[in-house]
């Protein structure tokens, strides 16, 4: 039977721990990335780095400049006027990014949040007539902005420069929770039914694919989605504890992890990602972790830091995103001396004081390959119970 991991559980020779003793501030300020000048990196040495920890943020605030008043208000006396939007952050279920701009799916306020770190702005996708409960968010090649809306029951359609163009999907017949997209198609996870819809970009209706059930290839609760350049469609089933894999016309190719506590097992997976490697990112919301496979699907990675009050800690990841374009220069203050970053991994984090965390991707000189966990399965799980002798303690 599933138990989740308490305290001073030992939890895997490949659990990445944080550098121990780093300071660092909660991310509901406007201080970005502060950690007592010590830098985080997964896994710790003596490995070679692969992740950066560069920031987190539960405001808009640290992007958006101060709004100076007048001449005129100053010799008349005014008050002088600092006040600026904060786009409070309150509960993040996705996130998404592009070319200096980030998308935040806020449940709790009821919108998304698109801050742009380059141009220093703040502005709301959409508003209360297009987005109501954002689920999830997801950037076509082409710009397109979809965003599926659990309340509306649809996917509100925006373009390139965030501008609404229609709704799509009919809340009668699917109760949609996450969105992928592969070259003209739109691969949607219909929580009701428990299947994946396939449509078209207007939104009509191809094909299905699995259905509810018991056996492998069927789900109990479907939730997150990707797919990557081979066309491997991954979805997270939140109550099996499994990402099952398909091809895009819907044939069953296999399924990662199973129920667990150790690495390459899930408590519950949802938010999932793809590298331009085709990598594949696995939220876990159980055990605030990320795992990362490969496109064989072994275990490469896994991200798990139990830091207290830390700038860098996350807890429970909904919506993971990868972004390699522009983005990047508004981070590199935050990046270490000679680590070369190839691309920014964000979290959307529902729990816990830092809303959205901001990973970096590269490596020191030259990069060394991420090699599968020792033991590990192609589908992803870890044989055997490991005992106290071949763990750390979290």
């Amino acid at each position: 039977m599933h138990r989740r991991v308490g305290r001073g559980v030992v939890t895997g020779l490949l659990v990445l721990l944080a550098a121990a003793g780093l300071g660092g501030c909660g991310g509901g300020g406007d201080t970005l990335g502060a950690t007592s000048g010590k830098t985080v990196f997964y896994p710790p040495p003596p490995d070679p780095p692969r992740y950066q920890f560069l920031t987190s943020f539960s405001t808009a605030a640290p992007w958006i400049p101060e709004q100076k008043t007048g001449f005129t208000d100053f010799v008349l006396g005014a008050e002088r006027n600092t006040a600026r939007p904060t786009g409070e952050i309150s509960s993040p279920f996705d996130v998404a990014s592009r070319d200096g701009k980030i998308y935040v799916c806020d449940l709790g306020a009821g919108k998304v949040h698109v801050i742009d770190a380059v141009a220093k702005s703040y502005a709301t996708l959409g508003d209360s007539r297009t987005i109501l409960h954002p689920l999830s968010i997801t950037i076509a090649p082409d710009g397109t902005r979809y965003v599926v809306d659990g309340k509306l029951r649809r996917v509100a359609v925006f373009d390139a420069n965030d501008t609404f163009l229609r709704h799509i999907g009919d809340p009668k017949t699917i109760a949609p929770n996450d969105l992928a997209v592969h070259g003209d198609e739109l691969f949607v996870v219909d929580r009701q039914d428990g299947e994946i819809e396939v449509w078209d970009r207007q939104g009509k209706l191809l094909r299905k694919i699995s259905s509810k059930g018991g056996r492998p290839e069927q789900f109990d609760e479907p939730f997150g989605i990707a797919v990557d350049s081979r066309g491997q469609v991954y979805v997270s089933d939140v109550f099996r504890r499994q990402v099952k894999v398909f091809d895009t016309r819907g044939a069953f190719l296999r399924m990662l992890g199973e129920a667990g506590d150790r690495p390459g097992y899930f408590g519950r997976p949802k938010g999932m990602a793809v590298d331009s490697r085709d990598r594949l990112y696995v939220a876990d919301v159980d055990w605030d972790a990320i795992y990362v496979y490969s496109p064989e699907g072994q275990l490469l990675i896994y991200i798990h830091d139990r830091t207290e009050k830390a700038a860098h800690k996350m807890l429970h990841q909904t919506g993971l995103c990868i972004d390699g374009s522009s983005t990047i220069k508004a981070f590199e203050k935050f990046v270490a001396p000679g680590f070369r970053v190839e691309y920014l991994l964000l979290s959307a984090n529902q729990l816990g004081e830092n809303k959205v965390t901001v990973l970096a991707f590269g490596s020191m000189g030259e990069p060394s390959p991420m090699l599968p966990i020792p033991g590990t399965q192609p589908d992803g799980r870890r044989p055997g119970a490991l005992t106290a002798g071949q763990a750390n303690q979290p």
